[in-house]
């Protein structure tokens, strides 16, 4: 289709929508707003907000790319909104667009005051969604209105805010317009049409292709709406949520914006008479009956008969006429619409638990795969690895609980502070700052109390530690950042090359990030994650993810963290510990603990433990208990253990198992009374295997039975310690016998040893 072929018809860009903020209009339930703010200041831009660039097809594209930087840093953002009666999030919905059709350079420098238009509008009228079957989760439309004064020049300027059917408000950068307020239709297109002459009211026309027409972006298309012109930034389909009006404002014009001419409507009397006129719904009765005596009230406003409007309207075509219902009918119209509201909300909110509750089962499922799965803990390193994995499932599985709890509150309305949480990145943002708050807490104690503090629960004391975590980076990443854009990203970034310089060397070694700076950072970020070098800035891009997910969420500050947190605590589920022995016994794999310190494997403590018929009740002792093989198998038998072990590392894990350590050192131990059985495992070198089982046979009593292990080399060593060792052995009826070779080279053992030994059993 040529360009002259087109037409963009719009009856009314903002609809039958119903005007808040003027004289106090009867406005009905559908359009219950905060009056307007008649004070509210007027907005002003320098016009150089996102730098000077000239008019030429590069400026542009400059331009372009660096009001896509600042929309990038603003989105997820929560803005107030006065005359709203609430927050406006802005959505990461069309940025990629918008920059990739927008070539008015007045409009893109009016985008920087997105925010402050959504902060300080000056009026909002609402136009109720008539897409409900397609979009199911709009409610309705506000349009905000506003002046910006941009370079000396006041420009009045609308966007369109969504409310959802749970009430959230957002602001996109595209919208659709309606196809009733906004068709394409060639037939109503004057042929001088391109030329950009206006057609009579409610016919739109499209500019010229602009200079930089090669990069295919268009100017705005300009639209006459009565006395003004509202600028469309067209995309087809698609319109830029920003619309200004052609004309220059006088100062009272900039108090009070001109207002689209209603629509011409035709309403047919009982007595089949056709009424020609308009619908006023910014005036009170008063009001209209001083323009039309006769008028009646009709679909939220007053109706106002042609014969009292100014100017000639025959020549305008009527709309179609309203369907005026009765107060029965309204009554029933509103209760169907607030209980189609809250279907879909019930809807979203279904669909929204659902989501937690998928996240939380595949969270838990993986847990435990990775807690039941066979690890090889033969080494430092492999013992290590397993620690971390099992320290990851176990929060990961805690997480997928916590998940689940979250859900259900949220299910049945008590979620809070935390209705707005739908992903595990955010709980994990959540984690992260009491974890930061905990730490806050203990960072004045030693570092043992703060080891021994680890893993207690989050307390109120924790809570007043919370802080919004507000982005912060190292001034260093922007110059590596800015070294590293200049070496190996493409041309055409100069200016971002000086302004990461910049804040690398002028704002100091550490800062917060101002919305300037975030913008500069995720532009860098962007361009540098092309070719593959985003490494510099991955700091600051983590410190602005981590306040986006917070912000998604509607925490904003310190005290709705606190506030989510506070709803957290009760709701998060305790991590399952490992058990202690584990944990202990895995810390002194590879490591070198004890003196000659190498396990007896479990079915020769077994063993031993039935020769020395360790029966219910009976006092027996290991004196050189290691990590507590013997112990155990004597323990199993009915025995009641004491233990003696040199080593701190392996006493831990005798604590663990819940031994009684009656002593530190075997050569300086006297027992309160004797033993019915001994049960021993003694180091090997210096033949500290004969000195010790000799002295533990002191301590036997009589008619108990001593079973140890000894070294194959003190039964055949010519010295005298072992000589003297074997007569003794002789001396006292021993039966010896020879393990097998490779007896302690079990992988199931936390110690290994190629030594061959004998087994010695004594009584007494």
């Amino acid at each position: 289709m040529r360009l002259a072929a087109r037409g963009l018809k719009i009856r009314n860009l903002l609809g039958n929508a119903q005007s808040v903020g003027q004289d106090e209009p009867e406005a009905g339930p559908a359009a219950q707003i905060p009056p307007q703010q008649a004070d509210a200041k007027l907005l002003e831009l320098s016009g150089t907000e996102f730098g000077e660039f000239p008019d030429t097809p590069e400026g542009k594209k400059e331009l372009r790319a660096a009001a896509k930087a600042f929309l990038e840093s603003i989105r997820g953002q929560m803005v107030d909104c006065p005359v709203l009666g609430g927050k406006v999030e802005i959505r990461q919905r069309g940025i990629k667009e918008t920059m990739a059709f927008s070539g008015n350079p007045k409009k893109l420098k009016l985008l920087h005051a997105v925010p402050q238009i959504i902060r300080q509008a000056t009026a909002a009228e609402r136009s109720e969604n008539h897409k409900r079957d397609k979009k199911t989760t709009v409610e309705a439309y506000f349009y905000l209105k506003a002046t910006v004064k941009l370079a000396g020049e006041p420009i009045a300027v609308r966007l369109v805010v969504e409310q959802d059917v749970s009430g959230q408000l957002y602001y996109d950068l595209l919208v659709e317009p309606p196809k009733e307020k906004a068709m394409l239709d060639s037939n109503e297109c004057s042929p001088d049409h391109y030329s950009g002459h206006s057609l009579g009211t409610g016919t739109a026309s499209m500019s010229q292709r602009s200079p930089d027409h090669n990069s295919g972006h268009w100017l705005d298309s300009s639209v006459e709406h009565g006395v003004g012109v509202v600028m469309l930034d067209d995309a087809g389909h698609l319109v830029l949520n920003l619309f200004m009006d052609g004309e220059v404002l006088t100062p009272e014009a900039e108090q009070a914006p001109s207002q689209p001419a209603p629509e011409i409507i035709e309403y047919t009397t009982k007595k089949g008479k056709v009424l020609r006129g308009i619908i006023r719904t910014d005036l009170t009765l008063v009001q209209a009956k001083a323009i039309d005596p006769y008028t009646w009230k009709m679909n939220g406003g007053y109706f106002i008969r042609e014969k009292h409007l100014g100017g000639d309207t025959g020549h305008i075509q009527a709309a179609p006429a309203p369907v005026v219902m009765t107060a029965e009918q309204q009554a029933e119209a509103m209760a169907t619409a607030q209980r189609q509201a809250e279907e879909r909300a019930r809807a979203l909110l279904a669909n929204q638990v659902e989501k937690l509750r998928q996240v939380a089962n595949k969270a838990i499922g993986d847990a435990d795969d990775s807690l039941g799965a066979d690890r090889k803990t033969n080494t430092a390193k492999r013992a290590r690895e397993a620690g971390y994995a099992l320290e990851k499932a176990a929060a990961n599985k805690a997480a997928g609980h916590t998940l689940s709890n979250i859900a259900d509150a949220i299910e049945v309305g008590s979620g809070g502070a935390l209705a707005k949480l739908a992903s595990r990145a955010q709980l994990d943002q959540l984690q992260r700052a009491m974890g930061a708050a905990q730490y806050e807490s203990d960072r004045s104690l030693t570092y043992s109390d703060q080891q021994r503090r680890k893993g207690r629960p989050f307390d109120d004391n924790d809570l007043r530690n919370v802080k919004f975590p507000r982005p912060q980076s190292w001034g260093n990443r922007f110059s590596n950042a800015a070294e590293t854009m200049a070496k190996k990203a493409p041309t055409g970034n100069s200016r971002l090359i000086a302004a990461l310089k910049k804040m690398g060397t002028e704002r100091g070694e550490r800062f917060p990030l101002r919305p300037e700076d975030i913008a500069i950072t995720r532009k860098a970020a962007a361009v540098l994650k092309q070719v593959g070098e985003n490494w510099d800035l991955k700091d600051p891009m983590e410190a602005i993810a981590a306040a986006d997910r917070l912000e998604r969420m509607g925490i904003t500050d310190t005290a709705s963290l606190q506030a989510a947190i506070r709803e957290l605590v009760p709701l998060m589920a305790e991590k399952v510990k490992e058990d202690p022995v584990k944990v202990a016994e895995r810390a002194i794999i590879g490591q070198k603990v004890g003196i000659d310190f190498f396990p007896t494997p479990a079915h020769v403590a077994q063993r031993m433990a039935r020769l020395a018929h360790v029966k219910e009740g009976m006092r027996v002792l290991e004196p050189s208990a290691g990590n507590g093989n013997l112990a155990d198998a004597a323990k199993a038998a009915g025995g009641v253990v004491d233990v003696i072990e040199i080593s701190g590392s392996l006493r831990d894990i005798l604590t663990a198992k819940g031994y009684n350590v009656v002593a530190h050192d075997f050569d300086g131990f006297t027992p309160d009374q004797k033993y019915q059985a001994i049960l021993m495992n003694p180091p090997f070198s210096n033949r500290r295997d004969a000195a010790h089982i000799m002295q533990a046979f002191e301590m036997l009593a009589g008619g108990g039975t001593l079973v140890a292990i000894a070294g194959e080399g003190v039964f055949f060593g010519r010295d005298q310690k072992a000589q003297a060792f074997r007569d003794w052995l002789d001396a006292h009826g021993a039966e010896v016998e020879q393990l097998d070779g490779g007896t302690f080279q079990d992988n199931a053992l936390l110690a290994q040893t190629s030594a061959n030994a004998r087994l010695i059993v004594l009584r007494k």
